[in-house]
């Protein structure tokens, strides 16, 4: 992903500090009961990632660039209905579009 925003890979390190989960490689991680989501600057008002995480379990369930909806659906759209009929609270602080 740094190199699709086009930054240091210890950008990216920082921004999720040492939470930061790999993901396995069988698919995403299981949604829980809340999801947080947030944007962080990736590079000083040039690069920004949204940050998806399970504050429960404290752990990040994912990472993508930018911070727009698209972003959003995308993390969406890697899991079933049923798995996210499982989140009941969602707490967002994101860049207004």
């Amino acid at each position: 992903m740094a190199r699709d925003l086009g930054v240091p890979e210890h950008y990216l390190r920082v921004a999720v500090a040492k939470k930061r989960s790999r993901a396995s490689d069988a698919g995403p991680r299981a949604l829980g009961r809340h999801l947080a989501i947030d944007e962080c600057s990736v590079k000083k008002n040039q690069a920004y990632a949204t940050v998806f995480s399970d504050p429960g379990r404290e752990v990040v369930l994912d990472v993508g660039p930018g911070r727009d909806g698209g972003v959003v659906w995308a993390f969406a759209g890697r899991y079933s209905h049923k798995e996210r009929s499982r989140v009941s609270v969602v707490t967002m602080d994101c860049h207004a579009p």
